[in-house]
């Protein structure tokens, strides 16, 4: 960048030394082709130092007092060490970073507790540090905004500092770490608005006296999670991948008034004693459904129920379902029906016929306000170059059934979309 600024005029030469954003990748597939590949040692010792030598010279030339966007993705191996990333996280700090991100190809790397003055085991413990009484500290992180680690190690420790000592800290994003066990997130003096925790192997979430806005969490086992005066909760999205505690869930986010997009993975069974609190400012939501499971979409019409102001209804349908359940137009259970006033949208994705169809049938009948209906059938994700002609044969097939069975069900006064 810097030599072609040069080429366009002498004075854009020192330009790039000021800017407010600094991006530099190790792209995961240049990680890859350095680690996999059969190149000889030494040219990937080379590339690995050239990479290196050149966030070094950037951040080392840099002259702006601040920046606003500090993100690197790197990999660690033997010449790109912690220490190298650890120095580049104290130059965001010291430029006093608002947005951080940082990605770990090789899953190595982990958060230095020293730049947060947790260098001591007995300094492992929940307490809030003033930024200004910390050794070696001149403005620290205190005007981070956004906070992201990737494949980065973090523990509960390093988090609940993050949270507790930056005072403008709004979003936080962790994805795929096996170091964090749990986290707590209470008290009116965090200003986190935003949290997104991705395949973290997580056991226990904890909510409380906060006013967090989004909620994300995702992971293949089922955690504790309890939330408690989060009186701005607006959008949460649950997804365990094995199985869930539905009467705990549905007790945790009842204290969440107003909640107003939800997404959620159900693979559970039906409970006709089962109560569901009302959701009465719930506008979206979307749900994963084990077409194969019994009564699968009882829950879901529950949900539809509790929710009389619902606007968008997704239904996501478990495409691992047992075979035979697919084209299946046979009785299956009634449901009550009840007339739905605010509902406008109604998409199904892979959509492969089955009990669904009687529910867009159901949805069809009912939904009053009803506007327009989205279909994505079934499909196979095929690799570049790979083609799956039975895979083929079951999309058309879907597609062919909701156009012949629900289509002709629509009135004309609702768009009918098949992709």
């Amino acid at each position: 960048m810097p030599q072609r600024l040069c080429v366009l005029s002498r004075r854009w030469e020192h330009v790039w030394k000021f800017s407010a954003s600094l991006d530099f990748e190790l792209s995961f597939e240049d990680y890859l082709y350095l680690t996999c590949s059969r190149r000889l040692t030494k040219e990937k010792d080379q590339e690995y130092r050239r990479f290196i030598g050149w966030v070094d010279s950037v951040i080392g030339k840099h002259r702006a007092p601040t920046i606003t966007r500090f993100r690197v993705c790197f990999g660690l191996n033997r010449h790109c060490l912690s220490f190298f990333v650890d120095r580049w996280i104290e130059f965001a700090m010291n430029k006093r970073v608002q947005i951080l991100e940082l990605t770990d190809h090789s899953n190595m790397y982990s958060f230095p507790q020293k730049l947060l003055g947790l260098e001591k085991e007995s300094d492992l413990k929940l307490k809030r540090l003033d930024f200004a009484d910390t050794p070696g500290y001149s403005t620290g992180f205190k005007f981070l905004r956004v906070l992201c680690f990737d494949y980065v190690h973090v523990t509960q420790e390093v988090l609940e500092h993050f949270l507790y000592n930056c005072p403008v800290l709004e979003r936080l994003t962790v994805w795929s770490t096996n170091s964090l066990v749990g986290l707590r997130v209470s008290g009116p003096s965090i200003t986190l608005k935003y949290l997104e925790l991705i395949e973290c192997g997580l056991r226990s979430v904890q909510i409380c006296d906060t006013n967090l806005v989004s909620l994300t969490i995702s992971q293949d086992a089922e955690i504790s999670l309890l939330l408690n005066n989060v009186p701005s909760l607006v959008e949460i999205s649950y997804d365990t991948s094995r199985s869930m505690d539905l009467p705990q869930f549905l007790t945790q986010i009842s204290c969440c008034p107003q909640l107003e997009k939800l997404k959620l993975k159900l693979v559970v069974d039906h409970d006709p004693c089962l109560v569901f609190p009302n959701f009465a400012k719930l506008k979206h939501l979307k749900l994963e459904v084990d077409e194969g499971r019994s009564m699968g979409f009882q829950n879901a019409m529950c949900f539809l129920y509790a929710s009389p102001y619902l606007e968008k209804l997704v239904l996501e349908m478990d495409r691992y379902a047992p075979h035979e359940y697919y084209m299946y137009t046979g009785n299956i259970t009634e449901v009550a029906h009840r007339p739905h006033y605010h509902l406008k949208v109604v998409e199904i994705k892979e959509y492969s016929g089955g009990p669904c169809a009687k529910y867009v049938t159901y949805l069809i009948n009912n939904a009053v306000a009803l506007e327009k209906i989205v279909i994505k059938p079934v499909h196979h994700r095929a690799s570049p170059g790979e083609r799956n002609e039975w895979s083929e044969k079951e999309t058309a097939r879907a597609r062919n059934h909701a156009m012949q069975l629900l289509k002709g069900k629509a009135p004309s006064s609702i768009e009918f979309v098949c992709m």
